[in-house]
């Protein structure tokens, strides 16, 4: 709809053959509305057709007989162009069949000529009104429209993380619409911390790849997973090279390390992937990831498997970092196997530990001294037996790294084994929090958002931490919840169904009832009927 940039104020165009009647109405209309309203008047149809053109009017006030043209068809004329306007016709006629061919063109209305200017300004400002109330609307409309679009969006990103973070994710069937997508992992690798810094990366990274020419994206979402920079991305063309997809990557690669002054690692899966498989593929990105890492690596890595197969012979640098990556990628939450991280380590221990001895008890130190750091760190010290641990700790020489090495697997699976443990133990404990706050305030706002605050986490947080513990979504628990409490007060009490509404948190009785009849299968006043018939119910 075309209308005036400038909230509040209408147009309203005025056109008649006569210069007296159509001075004598803009007049009127300026001392009427003052400047609520821009009035401008025309003796010449065509004239108004072009002005119309460029700056279309919200009411147009039009002299149905006019020499040369019509004011029906200067109507007919104007609707071509597709603007939105009401029109009010003017006639020195009070006849039938100008009302009828008004009423044909969707005028708002026609007024004689003589009228009185009470009834004249009468039926101007209910045109006008409606046209604010049209506006209104359309404003609203619009809103609604921008609002479903982000919560649209918002429920796809999650989707999204979901299938990435959990394995058999419940995925919506028409997740991007059958698209098959593209993954692209990044890792600051001396970043620390500043989160600031990872959303600059993900802003950079996105706006590059969709204005790369070589690529026309169609489709694109970013977002962070732990320390991991995930983007997902479709494109239109089915003959997109890799080589076109490595050149743009690089690109943005080197600009990123100059504008945040630290090492990218990018690994790029060239295969696109349906949503069901991406779980499979970031897993694989995760395990490339850790190679360039261990390898000291920056820049633009494929997910292929003949890098990790050509994992051998590292360098004793490279050897001495793994412990530190290893615990360091424990605690980013990776998938089971993040122990096979160990294996170069093994092998060095077992090929090269006689002859290395000094280097091969040096690696030996790095590893225990940071495992006993990382359990104490995290209280673990409980799950382990003193006596592997002290076996573990014990340096006697010579050493015989091969009679350690089944100790060291036995105590990271542990180490692994804990690490889950703690992190369902603290999903527990939100979990729980989060119920007990519900029991408590089930009459009150059970928003996501005022329940997050009451934990200290972000609504989108704990939604996935809630779901990931109860296998339920933080709603629907809500609801459940809110039924559950219902169908005990209905049981044991003698309470009115509308307190017993509002108790559970609904305001609109009818509306409860609803929900209930949805929930339980009958209406509130059935279930209790059954309840007092000594009837058998089931919640």
């Amino acid at each position: 709809m075309k209308t005036d940039e400038r909230k509040g104020t209408l147009r309203v165009y005025l056109v008649d053959d006569e210069i007296l009647i159509v001075e004598s109405l803009t007049r009127l209309l300026q001392n009427h509305l003052g400047g609520q309203v821009e009035v401008a008047f025309f003796t010449d149809p065509a004239r108004l057709i072009a002005a119309f053109r460029v700056k279309p009017c919200d009411l147009l006030i039009s002299d149905i007989r006019m020499p040369g043209m019509t004011g029906l068809d200067m109507i007919r004329a104007l609707h071509e162009t597709d603007a939105d306007f009401e029109t009010i016709f003017l006639t020195g006629y009070d006849m039938f069949e100008y009302a009828y061919e008004s009423i044909q063109e969707n005028a708002f209305g026609y007024l004689l000529k003589n009228e009185a200017d009470e009834r004249i300004l009468e039926k101007v400002d209910l045109a006008l009104q409606k046209i604010r109330d049209r506006r209104a609307y359309a404003d609203h409309l619009r809103q609604v429209r921008q609002d479903l679009d982000a919560l649209r969006s918002e429920y796809q990103k999650q989707a999204l993380r979901d299938a990435l973070m959990w394995e058999g994710a419940e995925i919506p069937p028409d997740l991007l619409d059958g698209r098959r997508v593209y993954m692209l992992l990044g890792f600051l690798t001396d970043h620390g911390e500043q989160a600031h810094i990872r959303e600059i990366v993900l802003r950079v990274m996105a706006d590059g790849i969709a204005a790369a020419p070589g690529l026309r994206v169609d489709w694109q979402s970013q977002f962070v997973i732990r320390h991991d920079l995930i983007w997902l991305f479709s494109s239109e063309r089915a003959d997109l090279t890799r080589e076109e997809i490595y050149r743009v990557l690089c690109g943005q690669q080197k600009l990123l390390e100059t504008y945040v002054s630290c090492a990218v690692l990018m690994v790029m899966d060239y295969e696109p992937a349906a949503v069901a498989d991406l779980y499979d593929r970031y897993v694989r990105l995760k395990k490339v990831k850790m190679y360039n890492l261990l390898m000291q690596k920056s820049g633009v890595a494929s997910a292929n498997q003949e890098a990790l197969s050509a994992w051998q012979g590292e360098s004793p640098r490279t050897l001495q970092q793994i412990p530190d990556r290893l615990f360091t990628l424990l605690e980013d939450g990776l998938p089971a196997g993040i122990a096979a991280l160990m294996e170069p380590l093994y092998a060095f221990w077992e090929n090269h530990g006689a002859e290395q001895e000094a280097l091969a008890l040096q690696l030996y130190l790095n590893f225990s001294s940071g495992l006993l750091g990382f359990v104490r760190q995290h209280e673990m010290m409980d799950s382990f037996p003193p006596a592997e641990l002290d076996e573990l700790l014990l340096i006697r020489l010579p050493m015989r790294f091969e009679q350690k090495i089944p100790l060291i697997r036995a105590v990271l699976d542990q180490l692994v084994a804990a690490c889950a443990e703690s992190e369902r133990s603290r999903l527990k404990r939100v979990s729980d929090q989060v119920k007990d706050y519900i029991a408590a305030h089930m009459g009150d706002d059970l928003s996501a958002g005022v329940i997050a605050a009451s934990v200290g986490y972000s609504e989108a947080h704990l939604g996935r931490l809630f779901k990931e513990s109860e296998g339920v979504t933080l709603h629907n628990y809500i609801q459940q919840a809110r039924m559950a409490r219902a169908c005990q007060m209905l049981r044991d009490t003698n309470e009115k169904i509308y307190r017993i509404a509002q108790t559970c948190g609904y305001s609109n009785t009818a509306y409860f009832i609803r929900v209930f009849k949805g929930a339980v299968g009958i209406t509130p006043q059935e279930f209790r009927d059954g309840r007092l018939a000594g009837g058998a119910n089931n919640l």
